[in-house]
């Protein structure tokens, strides 16, 4: 699972590195986590020292907290701005901090379309606002499930603005 989270973070083409040049290295040897460290960093330039301190040095999983709501306007030329609220509620202590990773939203909308988008999770409390096309449908959290995590996903809150609500009473 930890490898699959790395492969999500580095991306494809830089995990696949990272592990070829790991292989060529070590092939057949014993080995320390650092050498996979190190051998990421030479294959990418990418340092993952935050990665495997909070994934294998360190204890827990994120438990995240998730609301999201929208605000429509269709007077606006970005008629929808979506809120997704983001809070990490496990218990922190010497073991367990702030979990930092990148999370995939996918907006799934009415007539079958939908769109992704990154973000990069690391406060206890963050608030992430999108310009969409249309209403989502719903929002998924970390589409893909490429997080080990614990999620508690709250229902929409219906918001609309004053101008709006004008017109259509």
């Amino acid at each position: 699972s930890v490898l699959y989270m790395l492969q999500h973070v580095l991306g494809e083409e830089n995990y696949r590195k990272s592990i070829n040049l790991y292989l060529q290295r070590h092939g057949f040897q014993t080995v320390e986590t650092w050498d996979l460290q190190k051998a990421i960093i030479d294959a990418t330039g990418m340092n993952m020292d935050w990665f495997f301190d909070q994934w294998i040095h360190r204890g827990g999983e994120p438990i995240y907290g998730v609301n999201w709501s929208y605000t429509a306007d269709p007077l606006s030329k970005t008629p929808v701005t979506v809120a997704v609220e983001v809070a990490q509620k496990q218990v922190q202590d010497v073991v367990v901090g702030l979990f930092k990773m990148p999370i995939t939203l996918e907006f799934l909308y009415a007539d079958g379309s939908s769109e992704k988008r990154t973000v990069m999770v690391d406060k206890a409390n963050q608030t992430f606002r999108f310009n969409t096309p249309m209403i989502p449908v719903t929002v998924v959290f970390d589409a893909g499930s490429n997080v080990l995590k614990s999620l508690e996903m709250q229902k929409i809150v219906l918001q609309r603005t004053q101008m709006y609500l004008q017109t259509r009473l």
